[in-house]
C-alpha cells in the first residue's frame, strides 16, 4: 500500500488539493500498478511563518527579494553563504 506525503504551504483551495491527490494517485497507479483504493496521499500544510530555506523564513525571504527588509549577507535565492556569514545583515533599502 503506497503512502505519499506531500508537504506544502497552507492557503490552497480544497479543489486544488483534491486535484493534486487525484493526480498523485493516478501517477502511482500508472507507475507501480497499485490499485487506486490502496494509495494514501497525506497533505501536510504549514504556515509560511513556520517554513524556512537556509537561514530565513519564506515570508522574510520573499520580502527581502523585494528589497524591503534586511537579510543575511550573501543571501541569494534563499541560500546563505556557507562561510558562517549568516549572522551579519545587509540593509537592502
Amino acid at each position: 500500500m503506497p503512502e505519499i506525503i506531500v508537504y506544502l504551504l497552507e492557503g490552497r483551495s480544497i479543489e486544488s488539493k483534491r486535484e493534486l491527490v487525484k493526480d498523485i494517485t493516478a501517477a502511482v497507479v500508472k507507475t507501480i500498478g497499485a490499485p487506486a483504493e490502496a494509495v494514501t496521499v497525506s497533505l501536510v500544510e504549514t504556515p509560511k511563518q513556520r517554513k524556512a530555506k537556509a537561514v530565513c523564513s519564506l515570508a522574510i525571504c520573499r520580502a527581502a527579494e523585494a528589497g524591503t527588509v534586511i537579510r543575511p549577507a550573501g543571501h541569494l535565492n534563499h541560500f546563505a553563504e556557507p562561510t558562517g556569514a549568516q549572522n551579519r545583515v545587509l540593509n537592502l533599502s
